[in-house]
């Protein structure tokens, strides 16, 4: 197909295009949206209102599309909670103003959304572009300026106000656009390679921005268009369809041409680089051939055009318009400016386009000059080894102000101090100290007051400053070329034995001399590159954990090398720290063949005589536990066997039942099959009592509380017993029936429900007897609601003791609940009050106290049981003997239950029974003293091993009374 009839089948398509659309034009002609009056109004109202909030002088200039103030300048506005100098403040300060004044800058119902957000020398510079529910506003923007010191410095805005109920669904689609952009062209797409990405049309909304009145807005397609031939010569830019009417609205040239006699069709200049060099010894000695360096890091003040920061290559990019002058210092974005005589500056008046080279130094600047460039350099290589190994942290942010200080009029030493590194100069038989080592070793002074702050315990953070310095330069020396002569003043390839030293640096080499012999060890068993990385991530790494020495530090590493949250079976790396640690007569921990755990550690229980499971995990870190025991005490000696449970590494036994009040303790061993026993724990008992509860004293109201007192030590006595009535309000509610029965004790029950205001009110028990009893407790039901503890107050006091008082919030029960506490005072006294208190104020009433069922009881009682059952022993082997016995009331009938879970099973008229699963049972009677007894041998023909049973037996009296007794469980071993 020719290019001619190519060009007549588009022209016809085109054609065609536009007949089909022209009706819709017609359709569509009057939908564009205009501001009108009103907007206008709203928006000067606006500017009125600002002026009164924000008086002094400003400059307001309109943008008469709009109808928005497109800059507003002047005095500017101190903002009252400016919280410091930052980007974020900055950014939370410009999204405040967008907030405070929306209808000054026209928002209505659009969006707007952060597209910039810099610094602009000592401003921050923020810009929001306009979207409406998700259709970009063209040329529809906020700019907000702060300025560095806390200041509202410039607010423009040439938002378009769209209105809340505009259409955003267009009645044209993208190809037609396409058509339709093209025919307006008078031009026909050609398929020589385009310049620049190729762009697909999109939905926007547009209006005229240089219209010298209120224009109308219209939703339109933004169709992008490129004919530019093998000459490039023909149009590109973009073409703007309305998306109702497909009437061409605009069209802009993306083709920017210089347009400047001569230029012979050359583009316009591009952004000029320009470089950032300087001498310097970037060698390990400060005493080196200097070399050129480009400076990474560098912030570069361009005039009117802001800072910038030299890239990897030293370099930085800007488009000037015209000459300017500019100066480069060593300030960083990771330093301050490096202070101190023999500062080298560079100035050069940039060209337009034309590229330039910055040059500090040269390869005869003097040491005083090459401090400053050295010092920079090192700081910069420094933070960023840090950073590859930290991350961007907060500390790190902070370490970035540091404040170097070079060429101090002294000799043959530096130091840190408060985020500076200070450098002495040349003389007293040393060499100016600002060199490779001792720069990265006082910034990592820096480094650790950043995470917690320095500690010198046995000179701890001598070594990490050590550290820092040999793990950046791969290099054990400590101040190459410290002295005039040659030498450095300390080496990673030390005997330094821990804890020893004159002083902190000589007590420091055990700490470096660990960290450099570690990576050593590494590049022996991984090669150099992983140990460098190794040791980096773990030794640089573990100083987020702040340890206070060096034993602490060490097993920080180890912690930090770990790769299964399990020291006890060492590291992936184990064995290169050890030795480490073993030359410098540092502690670590060792790997030890396994080690125990209690799984379920057992607590105080009620059920008497119910024997019970313990389990413990033996866990070896090689070779296996060859046997797992537990030893206890129930009044003699016993030790069992424990078997596994299917768990891996887990163990189990059983313990026998006790009855109240008794304790039993218990270890565990385990023998290792190198021939170590463990014990658990090392030294001790585990303990746990068996208790029952017997009450001493019980009150429930409802025959009237014989003993009980109440009144008031001021204001109203509220106290009543009775019948609750419910009452309340939407922020509490009182009970609308006791616990139990229809009576209890309360603060108001039959009023209006509330406690009165400014009162001090009161309710006690009559003395309680509880000599003899141990172990006491007080429990109650309890139904609450009162203001919070500074306004309202709750106690609860026995014999004057507080034992409990309102929280500092708002307290709104809305049902009965169980309160119990441990009454230590109670114990053996002959002579117990419970007191129940309110204090109000005059402020706020609430429903107070509402309390039944005021027990007092023993946990610690010997309460003998009724029924009894036995299956003993409690771990038996199969094959082995078991004695089967009940005891209860004499010719008593009883049913034997017994099965493989712990139930309840529930059959309606009895009690629970705590057997289930597969069960079987029998019934038998006792004989005349109330006991049963059956012998025989645990089953050997089937598999049980790690079996458990429960058995409980159920007493049937004549008059069919049923009881329980205490449930059996059985472990069956092998």
């Amino acid at each position: 197909m020719t290019s001619r009839v190519a060009a007549a089948i588009m022209a016809h398509a085109m054609q065609s295009a536009l007949r089909l659309l022209a009706p819709l034009a017609i359709l569509f002609g009057l939908t564009s949206v205009s501001f009108g009056q009103q907007a206008a109004a709203a928006v000067r109202a606006a500017w009125q209102t600002f002026q009164q909030e924000a008086p002094g002088h400003w400059i307001v200039e309109w943008q008469a599309a709009t109808g928005t103030p497109r800059a507003i300048y002047g005095e500017g506005r101190a903002l009252a909670d400016w919280r410091g100098n930052s980007l974020e403040e900055a950014r939370r300060q410009a999204n405040a103003a967008l907030q405070r004044w929306p209808d000054l800058l026209g928002l209505g119902a659009s969006d707007l959304h952060e597209t910039i957000g810099a610094r602009m020398g000592r401003t921050w510079s923020f810009t929001f572009e306009q979207s409406f529910r998700g259709v970009p506003v063209l040329d529809g923007r906020v700019d907000v300026r702060i300025h560095m010191r806390g200041r509202l410095c410039y607010l423009g805005s040439t938002v378009w106000p769209v209105p809340a109920t505009f259409d955003t669904t267009p009645a044209i689609g993208a190809e037609n656009a396409i058509a339709l952009a093209w025919l307006s062209l008078g031009t026909e797409p050609n398929h020589v390679a385009q310049p620049g990405r190729a762009r697909q049309p999109r939905l926007v909304i547009w209006g005229d921005a240089a219209a010298p009145a209120p224009a109308p807005i219209h939703l339109a397609w933004e169709v992008p268009v490129s004919a530019v031939d093998e000459n490039g010569q023909g149009p590109v830019g973009r073409v703007y369809i309305d998306a109702r009417t497909g009437r061409r609205l605009h069209w802009v040239s993306d083709k920017h041409e210089c347009g400047v006699p001569g230029c012979a069709g050359r583009c316009v200049p591009t952004p000029a680089t320009y470089t950032v060099m300087a001498y310097l010894h970037s060698a390990l000695s400060p005493a080196s051939t200097p070399t050129n360096e480009p400076l990474v890091g560098v912030e570069v003040d361009v005039p009117g055009m802001g800072t910038f920061v030299t890239d990897a290559n030293g370099q930085f990019s800007v488009d000037l318009t015209s000459p300017t002058t500019v100066t480069v210092d060593l300030d960083g974005v990771h330093n301050r400016l490096v202070q101190g005589p023999g500062a080298p500056v560079a100035t050069l008046l940039l060209q337009p386009g034309v590229g330039q080279t910055f040059q500090l130094g040269a390869p005869g600047s003097s040491a005083n000059e090459l401090a400053h460039t050295t010092t920079y350099y090192w700081v910069h290589r420094v933070n960023e080894f840090a950073r590859s190994i930290l991350g961007n942290t907060p500390q790190l942010t902070i370490a970035d102000q540091v404040q170097p200080t070079v060429n101090i009029t002294a000799t043959c030493n530096a130091f840190y101090a408060g985020n500076s590194i200070n450098f002495y100069s040349a003389g007293g038989g040393c060499n100016n100290t600002a060199g490779a080592s001792v720069v990265a070793h006082e910034w990592g002074h820096g480094l650790d007051d950043r995470y917690g702050g320095i500690s010198q315990a046995h000179g701890l953070s001598e070594g990490w400053g050590d550290i820092c310095s040999m793990y950046l330069l791969d290099d054990p020396v400590i101040g190459h070329d410290f002295f005039a002569g040659g030498g450095g003043i300390r080496n990673g390839n030390n005997n330094r034995q821990y804890p020893t030293g004159s002083e902190v640096h000589e007590q420091g080499e055990s700490w470096m001399g660990f960290a450099w012999l570690f990576r050593q060890n590494l590049r022996a068993t991984v090669g150099n590159a992983q140990a460098i990385a190794i040791s980096n991530d773990v030794v640089i790494g573990s100083i987020v954990a702040n340890a206070s020495d060096q034993p602490a530090a060490v097993l920080q590493v180890f912690l930090a090398d770990d790769d299964d949250g399990n020291l006890v079976n060492g590291t992936p790396h184990h064995a290169e720290l050890a030795a480490a640690c073993q030359a410098h007569s540092l502690p670590y921990p060792p790997i030890l063949p396994g080690y125990l755990n209690q799984a379920n550690p057992l607590t105080t229980t009620m059920n008497q005589l119910v024997p019970r499971l313990v389990e413990c995990d033996a866990v070896p870190s090689f070779g296996t536990f060859t046997q797992v025991r537990v030893h206890y005490d129930d009044g003699a000696l016993h030790q069992r066997d424990m078997i596994p449970t299917g768990t891996p590494n887990r163990y189990r036994a059983m313990l026998p039942g006790m009855l109240s009040p008794q304790i039993l303790r218990y270890h565990f061993e385990a023998v290792h099959s190198g021939g170590t026993t463990f014990r658990l724990p090392e030294t001790g008992e585990y303990a746990y009592s068996t208790l029952a509860q017997q009450t001493i004293w019980r009150e429930d109201f409802e025959s009237g509380a014989p003993g009980w007192t109440h009144g008031a030590s001021a204001g109203t006595d509220d106290w009543e017993i009775d019948v609750p009535a419910g009452y309340g309000n939407a922020l509490w509610t009182d009970p609308a029936a006791a616990a139990s029965g229809s009576r209890c004790a309360g603060t108001d029950l039959t009023g209006d429900g509330a406690y009165s205001a400014s009162s001090d009110s009161w309710l006690r028990s009559p003395p309680i007897d509880c000599t003899g009893r141990s172990n006491v407790h007080l429990r109650f039901q309890r139904w609450l609601s009162c203001d919070v503890g500074f306004q309202d107050r709750m106690e609860l006091r026995v014999n004057g003791m507080l034992l409990w008082v309102n929280p500092q919030t708002l307290l709104q029960q809305t049902a009965w609940s169980t309160f119990d506490v441990s009454v230590a005072i109670a114990a053996n006294n002959p002579s117990v009050v419970v007191e129940f208190v309110l204090q109000s104020n005059a402020t706020s009433q609430f429903g107070g106290w509402n309390i039944d069922d005021v027990e007092l009881y023993s946990a610690a009682a010997t309460v003998p049981l009724t029924n009894t059952l036995s299956l003993a022993p409690e771990q038996a082997q199969q094959g082995s003997p078991l004695s089967l016995s009940v005891h209860t009331a004499p010719t008593q009938v009883f049913l034997f239950v017994i099965g493989d879970s712990p139930g309840p099973t529930v059959v309606p008229g009895i009690p629970p029974i705590l057997v289930g699963g597969n069960f079987a049972t029998f019934f038998d009677v006792t004989d005349a003293a109330g006991s049963w007894t059956l012998g025989f041998q645990a089953p050997a023909s089937v598999p049980l091993t790690g079996a458990l049973w429960y058995s409980q037996a159920l007493t049937i009296t004549a008059g069919l009374q049923f009881a329980t007794s205490n449930q059996c469980v059985n472990l069956v071993t092998q």
